[in-house]
């Protein structure tokens, strides 16, 4: 029986349902203005979640966008939230729970504290069991309201993406839009 592969991708975009194909050109022109080189930009099997491979860091390209969207908040119309992603797993606790751990030894200093994020689209894995098996794994003290890390697990079906990362690591453009608006 052959193995099958788990897509590539490094960023998980969010946008109004529908509206895929347009965000798609969208990211596609601000990666052209930021240059950076785009390996892939695909809807994912869900409305308004498009896959993306950019040939960057995402944390990087993630810090760019946040940049240009405070400087340009009106450029930015269809792309409404990017989540950077690490690693590609396969849907299932126990393969979740290791690439966690193995992200969160490498990304969260020994006194630093974190909180687990998990979405969870297209699958009845509960949330709870996959917290649970993550945070038995890291030996960092918990802080669910202000944590200098988030362990951002975005369950998307059979497959699952993955980060360690800052929590204004997870853009939200119309946040950003929010800010800029008179008071």
């Amino acid at each position: 029986m052959s193995e099958v592969s788990l897509p590539d991708f490094n960023l998980l975009i969010s946008t109004r349902r529908g509206m895929e194909k347009q965000c798609s050109s969208e990211l596609w022109s601000l990666l052209r203005y930021l240059d950076i080189p785009e390996e892939s930009i695909v809807p994912s099997d869900f409305p308004g979640l498009i896959l993306a491979k950019v040939g960057t860091d995402p944390i990087k390209f993630v810090e760019q966008l946040r940049r240009y969207t405070e400087e340009n908040p009106w450029d930015i119309r269809l792309i409404l939230k990017v989540v950077p992603i690490q690693k590609v797993v396969a849907t299932e606790v126990g393969a979740i729970a290791e690439a966690a751990s193995e992200l969160a030894e490498k990304l969260i200093a020994p006194d630093e504290t974190y909180r687990i994020t998990v979405r969870r689209r297209g699958s009845h894995i509960e949330s709870r069991a996959i917290i649970d098996a993550v945070a038995s794994k890291i030996k960092r003290k918990v802080n669910l309201t202000s944590p200098d890390k988030v362990v951002q697990i975005e369950v998307l079906g059979w497959f699952t993406g993955i980060s360690v990362i800052k929590p204004e690591h997870v853009v939200s453009t119309e946040k950003i839009k929010a800010e800029h608006l008179p008071k």
